[in-house]
């Protein structure tokens, strides 16, 4: 399972630091080749009777150049980070990341992306923050139903069906079937769906209602327009910052 992941740029001003360099050259062209002059040594001064090294804001976004990391980003996730193998496997997939993605573990609930080509960091970037992915479950569900075109079809109430579970597959669970699905944090979430079942002999049609049961979804505040926490505890936020 991979979990929502919600994004922030290493650095909002990459554009300042390229300045004479035109967009369309990045686009379709891999990374932008720019002359960043080097990180000079610094040399070690008293803070406070403390022996500090200092670095000013240029010089930190000349590091991101020279890492490589301007068209990177940071993930954050709403509860633990799954396994690092499933990210790296699962994600271009799920956000549409069409070349390469480097995906490493940074700290507790954090990963770094770093992209190929401008198109993915803008598509990630860029992603709507009402938007999370869940696993929902189908409980009791007839395996017979278990078929993939049948279960996205029921999970297309929902959102936008990613994926079946290893476990509804091979039917190791043949209880309860689950999906992975995109939803709207801003929409209904259903808890049932009726599913209409016609015999062709008696031409007899009867309704079973299928229930749904979601995985946790990360709260999603109206006002900030975050996902995290609710609209109850908005004005903390706010204040904090």
């Amino acid at each position: 399972m991979v979990p929502n992941i919600h994004t922030t740029p290493i650095t909002s001003s990459f554009v300042d630091i390229i300045k004479g360099h035109r967009m369309n050259d990045m686009i379709g062209k891999g990374k932008a080749i720019v002359d960043v002059e080097p990180i000079p040594h610094e040399k070690p001064n008293l803070v406070g009777g403390i022996t500090t090294i200092s670095w000013n804001a240029s010089k930190i976004q000349r590091m991101n150049i020279l890492e490589n990391l301007q068209l990177a980003v940071v993930g954050k996730f709403s509860y633990r980070a799954p396994d690092i193998y499933e990210l790296r496997s699962l994600t271009p997939n799920q956000y549409g990341i069409t070349w390469g993605c480097q995906i490493g573990y940074l700290r507790n609930r954090h990963i770094l992306m770093i992209f190929d080509r401008i198109e993915d960091y803008i598509k990630i970037h860029w992603r709507r923050d009402d938007e999370a992915t869940t696993w929902i479950s189908f409980p009791d569900l007839l395996p017979t139903f278990f078929v993939k075109e049948v279960l996205f079809s029921l999970a297309s109430v929902v959102g936008k069906p990613l994926q079946l579970a290893l476990a509804t597959i091979n039917k190791t669970h043949p209880s309860c079937a689950r999906v992975k699905v995109q939803v709207d944090l801003l929409a209904e979430k259903p808890e049932f769906v009726p599913m209409q079942l016609e015999d062709e002999n008696t031409l007899e049609n009867r309704v079973v209602t299928v229930k749904i049961w979601y995985d946790s979804l990360p709260a999603y505040c109206k006002k900030c327009k975050l996902q995290g926490h609710g609209e109850d505890i908005a004005g903390y936020f706010i204040q904090s910052w």
